[in-house]
């Protein structure tokens, strides 16, 4: 018995060490435990994997008000007498500028304004290689206002529509216009007229004062309306994901 406890003595492994130890390695498994539970800094890999996905983008529709706006900023369109609409895109072409008084009949003067902005409308339009080709037509359709002596609304519907037919053979077959400019139009532009029933916004009531203004020519643009929808189910698929 004796020779035990000098042994143990001799080898320091007396009852005070173990506990000594066991209390070490339990504060050490503690301290384990809790940093373990500390919450943990995402990787970046883990980081950009939470962020929420980005909605698909409307590509067509983008182009599309990049278009407008590059045409409402063109000095060339200003120039030479177009009215812009910078929030629909629509150009109109006044009575006063661009036909003879009470005519069908295009100005000389008309002709030239157009020769030098309808390129740069088409232009504009080709450098949105994504919206170019979901481009469906070229609207030309033609205006008056309502006075006429007889058949008001038949009367004003054929002058609306022989100026809107004037403008359109014009822009297809002069040959002061290039030859791809002429062959786009050929494929893209139609003619409409509207008689008396749709007044500019700028001026839409029925007096003397603004019955120049009803007197115009309009350009409008449309797009394909697959293209639209096409991109209006993607954000819809979109949204559904993620609710």
């Amino acid at each position: 018995m004796g020779g035990r406890r000098r042994r143990a003595r001799e080898t320091g492994l007396a009852g005070p060490y173990w506990a000594t130890l066991a209390y070490a390695l339990l504060a050490g498994l503690c301290v384990v435990t809790a940093a373990l539970a500390l919450p943990r800094s995402p990787s970046p890999e883990a980081a950009v994997a939470a962020e929420p996905e980005a909605p698909p983008r409307a590509r067509v529709t983008e182009q599309w008000d990049r278009a407008i706006r590059d045409l409402c900023r063109s000095p060339v369109l200003r120039q030479e007498g177009l009215e812009i609409s910078c929030e629909r895109g629509l150009i109109s072409l006044p009575e006063s500028i661009f036909f003879r008084a009470d005519s069908s009949i295009l100005k000389e003067d008309g002709k030239q304004r157009l020769r030098r902005a309808i390129p740069a409308l088409l232009e504009t339009l080709r450098k949105r290689f994504v919206l170019w080709p979901h481009l469906d037509a070229i609207e030309i359709r033609g205006h008056a206002d309502p006075r006429a002596v007889r058949d008001p609304y038949t009367t004003n519907l054929v002058r609306s529509q022989e100026r809107a037919l004037e403008v359109l053979l014009f822009l297809t077959s002069d040959p002061g216009l290039p030859e791809e400019d002429r062959y786009d139009l050929r494929r893209l532009a139609v003619a409409s007229g509207a008689s008396s029933s749709r007044p500019p916004e700028s001026c839409p009531e029925a007096r003397s004062g603004c019955y120049p203004k009803w007197r115009r020519v309009e350009i409008r643009l449309l797009l394909d309306e697959s293209a639209l929808r096409d991109e209006v189910e993607a954000l819809l698929r979109h949204g559904s994901e993620r609710g």
